[in-house]
């Protein structure tokens, strides 16, 4: 890390790649790779856990939900 801050530093006034400034924030920061990794898996572990709960959540409906339809809350002249 401390050749691409090197690196970095040579290169003053000129245009910085985003992935270049994350690494350097990263470094700053003192962020270890297991604490992005941690992170990464408890927020993918949170994204299946609304997949599935919302496909178990259909699974649940009462079967009145199916009776009747939106067109039937339309006004209509008799």
């Amino acid at each position: 890390m401390k050749e691409l801050r090197m690196k970095l530093t040579e290169r003053k006034g000129k245009i910085i790649s985003r992935l270049e400034k994350t690494a350097l924030a990263l470094d700053e920061h003192q962020y270890g790779a297991w604490t992005i990794l941690i992170g990464g898996l408890i927020y993918m572990l949170f994204r299946l856990l609304i997949i599935v709960f919302s496909s178990t959540s259909r699974r649940a409906m009462p079967g009145t939900v199916y009776n009747t339809t939106w067109a039937k809350n339309i006004p209509s002249v008799h």
